[in-house]
Order: C-alpha cells, then sequence, then structure tokens
C-alpha cells in the first residue's frame, strides 16, 4: 500500500547556525528545513462534455491503481539503504521544560530507540501519530524501550514557543502523553536524511535503532499497517 507524505527538501548547510553547546537555548528561529511551496493549479474552463469523456478514461484507470494496490498489500517492504548504519546524530531540545540540548550520549544506551520525526501541520503525521502513541505507552514500563519524538515546524520562521504551543495543543487535543522534542538546528534530520541516503527527509518518517547503536529498521510515510510492523519489531529487538 502507497504510503502517505509529506516531504520537504533540505536546505543547504549554508546559513545554518552553529550548534549551540548544551548549556545553550534554543534559537529563537529556526534555521532548518522548509516545507515546499504549494503551487495552485491553474484555472480551466468548464466543459461538460470532455468531463465525460475523461471520465471514460480515468475510471478504468483507477481500476487498475486499485488493482495493483490489492496486489501488493502484504508483501515484505523493501530494505532502506540506511538499514544496518549507526544510528543518526541527536541534538534535540525537549518541548516540554527548555530544558538545554540532550544528545544522544545524554539519552538512554542499550536500548530499543524508535526516533519519529512528525509535524503538526503534516496530514498523515497526524492520523498515524494517536497510533504511535498508544503503541509507545505498551512499552512505557521497559526500562529498555525509549519513544524519542521530534516535532518540526513547518518552515523557517517558526519560534520555539509557537511549536512549544502547537506541539503540546495537539498532545493534549488528543489525550497523548509522549514526551515531545525540537530540533531547532536540523542536525538530526539531515543526519537522517543522510543515513537513509534521502535527497528529502519525509513525513513522517520513523527509524529503529537496536541496543547496539544500529538501524534495524525504517518507515517513511504512514500506511495503515506500519504502527504494527514497528510494533513486531520493537518486539523481535527486546527479545534478543
Amino acid at each position: 500500500m502507497t504510503a502517505q507524505i509529506n516531504d520537504t527538501p533540505l536546505e543547504s548547510d549554508q546559513g545554518l547556525e552553529s550548534s549551540p553547546s548544551s548549556a545553550e537555548t534554543p534559537s529563537s528561529s529556526f534555521e532548518t528545513l522548509k516545507a515546499s511551496e504549494l503551487v495552485e493549479p491553474p484555472q480551466v474552463g468548464i466543459r461538460p462534455k470532455r468531463e465525460v469523456s475523461i471520465l471514460w478514461v480515468a475510471v478504468p484507470f483507477l481500476i487498475v491503481l486499485l488493482a495493483i494496490s490489492v496486489q501488493r498489500y502484504g508483501q515484505s517492504r523493501p530494505t532502506l539503504s540506511g538499514v544496518g548504519k549507526p544510528a543518526p546524530e541527536i541534538e534535540l531540545v525537549k518541548l516540554q521544560d527548555n530544558a538545554a540540548f540532550e544528545t544522544l550520549a545524554s539519552l538512554d544506551q542499550d536500548t530499543v530507540t524508535l526516533v519519529h520525526f512528525w509535524g503538526t501541520w503534516c496530514g498523515p503525521c497526524k492520523m498515524e501519530y494517536p497510533e504511535l502513541d498508544e503503541m509507545a505507552g505498551k512499552f512505557r514500563d521497559s526500562s529498555r524501550f525509549q519513544f524519542v519524538s521530534i516535532s518540526c515546524e513547518s518552515g523557517g520562521n517558526e519560534t520555539f514557543q509557537g511549536l512549544t504551543a502547537k506541539t503540546m495543543a495537539y498532545l493534549k487535543s488528543g489525550g497523548m502523553s509522549t514526551l515531545a522534542y525540537a530540533d531547532p538546528n536540523g542536525v538530526t534530520r539531515r543526519s537522517a536524511a543522510q543515513r537513509l541516503e534521502l535527497n528529502t527527509l519525509y513525513y513522517p518518517t520513523s527509524i529503529l535503532v537496536g541496543p547496539d547503536g544500529i538501524i534495524a529498521d525504517a518507515w517513511l510515510g504512514y500506511t495503515p499497517e506500519s504502527v504494527q510492523q514497528m510494533e513486531s519489531r520493537i518486539e523481535d529487538l527486546l527479545a534478543e
């Protein structure tokens, strides 16, 4: 089944501020990844007769696409390029308390970690996140699992305070209790894209890291079965 995604082109490293030290506070504006611009379709006059002829072509085409989707459903997912590589570099800030930057070294080690990139502006992300929150809750009592939720801004003009407010409002509206982080300098997103050999980072993206610090699996975009796949892979890694 085709994954639903939002893609955002990576900014070049030029113009990005250098990463602050652990004692510094986040920048008031993000110099990170910008959402792709929407292009409005050209206005076309209404032509009823031609619309009927288009339908005769479009309906069979849609039937073929549906048949292909049904045929592909349930097939094994392709292995992404990032599997087997080291975990992406982590440089995050907790949104809840405006804490100092937390790097991977300050997070729990020797654990199974699900790193998830999403945004409140992203439709597929909002479809998936409640399922992820519920799934992460099943492992809440396990000291060997951590869910690193990274809320990403929709553009370069977003402020840390604005991102915090939108993220907290969304989580509260759904009664969700997962912690959320920000990636103010885009370090984690650029590193994740490089690990997965992508020119753009798709939203949502989830990267599963094993206790050895190596990427065990990854998911680009959202499909109805993706969260079940994540849960199964997490259980496998915890059982090792």
